[in-house]
């Protein structure tokens, strides 16, 4: 079974961050209009002086559209390192990038399954827009 992680563009500081958890909202108990509400992401603070406590970990709490959730693809490139919606892979000479559609993850129009431990994860499109230029 694929873990199930996400982790956050937080619009607001333009980092990607760790989601720690995911609040939702809904008009009603048995409400088909459930949205989230708030999500719960990990960050550093790197204070302007060094108090030997420059890697404190901080909450930062967030509304529904100040930042875009990516999901954990369940997969790793070919360096071990996890592979989320939205991250740049290269295979060869092709960089694309993975997506979420009709409960499949794919690179380009592929699936993205055809790359695990093969492609390399050189970005995301939120941190490296310029590498699909």
């Amino acid at each position: 079974m694929r873990e199930i992680k996400f982790r956050a563009w937080d619009k607001k500081s333009k980092k990607m961050r760790v989601v720690s958890n995911i609040v939702f909202d809904s008009y009603s108990e048995f409400s088909k209009n459930i949205k989230v509400k708030l999500v719960n992401l990990w960050g550093k603070i790197f204070p302007a002086y060094d108090d030997g406590e420059c890697n404190t970990d901080i909450l930062v709490q967030r509304e529904g559209n100040t930042f875009v959730l990516m999901q954990f693809a369940g997969l790793k490139d070919k360096n071990g390192v996890e592979i989320y919606e939205s991250d740049k892979i290269i295979v060869g000479e092709n960089i694309g990038v993975v997506s979420f559609k009709d409960g499949l993850f794919l690179w380009g129009d592929e699936l993205l399954c055809e790359y695990n431990n093969i492609g390399e994860v050189i970005g995301n499109i939120y941190e490296n827009p310029e590498l699909m230029q």
